[in-house]
């Protein structure tokens, strides 16, 4: 019988949802003592500085979300994924209302339901991309445990616009930036914010490799091998392009045009190595 790409590997598999049953711990832990940060003063103490930059709303979406995401994912049981559709709802109309109060320039009750965040300029208000993050992601929690083509669809493509977004806020930090993660010093996609982030959306891309377009990644095949080899490369690649492309004029003294040069050749050379 012929291996083919596609088909799964269980031990990966297997692997894989140990790993991300860790991520969404994780994410859950950093969500829960940013929350408790702000319900009670006795654990603000304990907190580093800037740990006020991730919203009380936005740790409660997190874990929101970590319990949509396990109560659905791998689950048949129409109670559980119900339940899970209600918390995706749930995330959507938080961070729907901060879209809303963004759009309109108001402020809303809900946002500071939680903590009163009086300090803020604009008092629990995530920031624009955080809010995007979550609206799609309850899109997703929504669209989980549905069988239908449209809905697999969708939930491939929410799982790639998530991806997306958080690689835009990780090259806001990188290459400085700001608009990709902030709209001011008080509203903005903080660092343990976009690590909840990350773990999410790659606790979301291994659920969606067991079926569908990302499945290739865990699959038996030298293609899904490959796949899996080349990832990371092709994801970093770009980031280490433009890094060197603005690092060699300004620490080594080469020309611009010198430094493009150099640096999509070697792209080029490396894309060719990993292609082949």
């Amino acid at each position: 019988m012929t291996e083919t790409a596609n088909y799964p590997n269980p031990k990966l598999l297997d692997r894989l949802k140990r790993l991300q049953l860790g991520l969404m711990w994780l994410a859950a832990l950093i969500a829960l003592t940013v929350l408790l940060g702000w319900l009670s003063s006795n654990v603000q103490i304990l907190l580093p500085e800037g740990w006020n930059l991730m919203k009380a709303n936005t740790a409660a979406c997190v874990l929101l979300s970590v319990c949509a995401m396990a109560l659905s994912y791998y689950q048949t049981d129409p109670v559980r994924i119900l339940a899970a559709r209600v918390l995706g709802a749930v995330v959507i109309a938080i961070a729907g209302m901060a879209l809303l109060g963004h759009a309109v320039g108001e402020a809303f009750f809900l946002e500071t339901l939680l903590a009163s965040d009086s300090e803020s300029i604009m008092p629990g208000r995530m920031s624009i991309q955080t809010a995007v993050f979550f609206v799609i992601l309850g899109f997703s929690c929504i669209c989980e445990g549905r069988d239908n083509p449209y809905c697999r669809v969708v939930r491939e493509l929410v799982c790639a616009l998530l991806v997306t977004l958080v690689l835009a806020v990780v090259a806001g930090y990188l290459f400085g930036a700001t608009s990709l993660f902030q709209q001011n010093a008080d509203i903005l996609t903080s660092p343990q914010t976009l690590a909840c982030m990350v773990l999410l959306a790659t606790s979301l891309l291994i659920t969606r490799m067991h079926q569908g377009y990302f499945s290739i990644l865990a699959g038996i095949g030298i293609g899904s091998k490959i796949s899996r080899v080349t990832l990371p490369l092709m994801i970093s690649l770009p980031f280490l392009i433009i890094s060197c492309s603005v690092w060699l004029p300004q620490s080594q003294g080469i020309s611009p045009a010198l430094a493009s040069a150099v640096t999509s050749a070697v792209s080029a050379g490396c894309l060719f190595v990993l292609l082949i």
